[in-house]
């Protein structure tokens, strides 16, 4: 981990935005594993097609997720500078 993101999460008010964010990029990764799968047998049982709606449900609230993740990510490059390098010339 980089130094920038170590210092983030000694800090009191930068720690919980990190965490949220890493941790909801796991939950994330999950839901859409979950949601392949889910989209797999859909089309392979017809017995499933009633829920095809909770199907979506579920997709766009795993979007929605997927957009704050990622608003909270770029709060980490362009307000905190983690991940981006910084050298003195």
């Amino acid at each position: 981990m980089s130094p920038a993101a170590q210092q983030i999460l000694a800090a009191s008010n930068g720690s919980h935005d990190y965490l949220s964010h890493a941790v909801l990029g796991q939950y994330l990764m999950y839901a859409f594993l979950i949601l392949a799968a889910w989209r797999v047998i859909l089309e392979l049982s017809r017995r499933l097609d009633r829920t095809r709606i909770a199907f979506m449900v579920v997709a766009i609230v795993a979007a929605g997720a997927l957009l704050y993740q990622g608003k909270t990510g770029g709060e980490l490059v362009y307000e905190h500078g983690v991940g981006a390098s910084m050298s003195l010339h």
